[in-house]
């Protein structure tokens, strides 16, 4: 089959939108708003880089690259890289060698070349794969420690989820999931903490402007981040706040998958007894939890080990397959070194601070 290839125009919208039913869900009015959140409202991009495949002039095959900034260490730089997510081929399309094409077409864009990298946090198995194939560097994996309880071990069946997931945002479905949610967790605040459905995000930013952050790669959240990164329409978040005179600590949960562990997203805390407060609460209201383990520092590894998580479990069939972080270098001009940024070595999953919000899976 011949194909081609080009960047996003309005006129597609239509089409990707049906065509990530595969991937979002059925709802064709929540995907929409989720193309234009993502992509056409991303605060650090101009235009969107959505890159498309067509048979006949029909939509096939998408793959997204959506904008993130990061902070490079304490060096007082910043970057914005952009993040691939998506990636889609229609059923009937599938298994011709099109991914492929695809991954190339994009490394071929020109306009790519005013970031030194792009960066991938959410690649399944088959996109992993490929890209690594296709000259991407495995920087390393993520890692999880979990919480679980004895239903949450029930429901962390692949073969459940797998079930569940193309129902998960069914009108029906979500209605009976909210009213269970609203059932296994206070409504009303407990002692300082309070439990919310909204970002506080210009609260939170100053939170995270005083805390002491580590010397590593990390995501650059500021108001305008907040604000933008919790809109997600295909998502369901809860937010954990510790009040004094002041917010001094908050959680984020994000509780989107139907079946499943909880996914502890991102946090800051002024203190350590800040966070295990907090972490309590969340641990009392959800049986299942789960949080990437790779780069966080070894107090909070060692408090999380106290309220009883440990290494979770791969559900994943393929041993070779591990949920990772993947760069492509786009342009060296940008470099210090073959793959440095201001002296940072971002082939080192070391060099890194990652949490799941980092990825558009969570």
């Amino acid at each position: 089959m011949s194909y081609r290839f080009t960047r996003y125009e309005p006129k597609y919208r239509e089409e990707i939108v049906r065509l990530q039913t595969v991937l979002w869900g059925p709802d064709l009015a929540l995907n929409t708003a989720y193309l234009a959140w993502k992509y056409e409202q991303n605060p650090y991009l101009d235009e969107p880089l959505i890159y498309l495949a067509l048979h006949n002039e029909r939509v096939v095959g998408m793959r997204g690259l959506f904008g993130a900034q990061w902070e490079i260490g304490r060096s007082g730089q910043t970057v914005i890289l952009p993040c691939a997510g998506d990636t889609t081929i229609a059923p009937d399309h599938r298994n011709r060698g099109l991914l492929r094409q695809l991954l190339q077409f994009i490394q071929s864009d020109k306009a790519l070349s005013a970031f030194p990298f792009m960066l991938s946090l959410s690649a399944g198995a088959p996109v992993y794969f490929c890209s690594l194939s296709e000259g991407w560097r495995l920087i390393g994996a993520y890692g999880a420690v979990a919480r679980t309880s004895l239903i949450g071990k029930l429901l962390r069946s692949e073969r459940l989820r797998s079930m569940a997931r193309p129902w998960q945002h069914h009108p029906a479905v979500k209605k009976v999931l909210n009213a269970a949610a609203h059932l296994r967790r206070p409504s009303a605040p407990r002692g300082h903490i309070q439990r919310s459905s909204h970002p506080r995000a210009e609260d939170m930013a100053r939170l995270v402007e005083r805390t002491d952050r580590a010397d590593k790669i990390r995501q650059r959240k500021d108001s305008r981040f907040y604000a933008w990164r919790f809109g997600s329409p295909l998502s369901r978040y809860r937010f954990y706040y510790q009040q004094a005179n002041g917010l001094e600590g908050f959680l984020v949960l994000n509780t989107r998958l139907a079946v499943g562990p909880v996914h502890l997203v991102d946090w800051a805390t002024s203190t350590p007894e800040v966070l295990t407060d907090l972490l309590k609460a969340a641990v009392q209201d959800f049986g299942s939890l789960e949080i990437w383990s790779a780069t966080l520092p070894e107090t909070m590894v060692a408090t999380l080990g106290e309220l009883g998580f440990t290494p979770a479990e791969s559900i994943l069939p393929d041993t070779a397959y591990r949920p990772s972080l993947l760069a492509q270098r786009l342009n060296a001009a940008w470099l210090d070194g073959k793959w440095s940024l201001a002296g940072r070595d971002v082939s080192d999953l070391k060099t890194w601070e990652l949490r799941m919000v980092c990825s558009d899976q969570y």
